[in-house]
């Protein structure tokens, strides 16, 4: 991960989302929310607490920020990245929301970082090896590894 991953990361499940804005609209509440789960840690802890429940022995390694950043600017300028900038200068930062503004309307979300992380591997099992068309792209094009599958052979 980029840096240490020591800040708070919170994350989103669909279904909250979907819950909060029907809430919301049913209740003529316009306006604009930020809205995240209620439930996360820092990046580098939810990692390593999913990695854990799997049984994996993989590991979060940290790498330097400003190394890691110009790198990945060079590759994405060289189209060998399929990050985006968006990606790799977001990531190390933390990123939260209060929630109490929307528990206090009456919200409370069903998915922790744990939970999403849990559900989106499950998902990644159930359906490997199945072509889009059984699934549905999960993107409008399909994304191109590029640099990522170098690095995933000498891994």
């Amino acid at each position: 991960m980029i840096g240490s991953g020591n800040v708070p990361f919170q994350f989103l499940h669909a279904q909250d989302l979907i819950d909060f804005y029907m809430l919301v609209l049913d209740a003529g509440r316009t306006g604009i929310y930020n809205v995240g789960t209620d439930r996360f840690g820092t990046l580098c802890r939810d990692l390593e607490a999913f990695i854990h429940h799997v049984g994996s022995t993989s590991t979060v390694k940290s790498l330097p920020v400003a190394l890691t950043i110009n790198t990945l600017r060079v590759l994405y300028w060289m189209g060998l990245s399929p990050l985006v900038p968006w990606h790799y200068l977001t990531y190390h930062k933390a990123c939260y929301f209060g929630t109490q503004l929307l528990l206090d309307l009456g919200w409370k979300p069903n998915y922790s970082n744990g939970d999403i992380l849990k559900e989106s591997y499950e998902w990644f099992l159930n359906h490997h090896g199945q072509s889009s068309t059984e699934i549905g792209p999960p993107h409008r094009s399909p994304l191109k590894q590029r640099i990522l599958w170098l690095v995933k052979q000498l891994s």
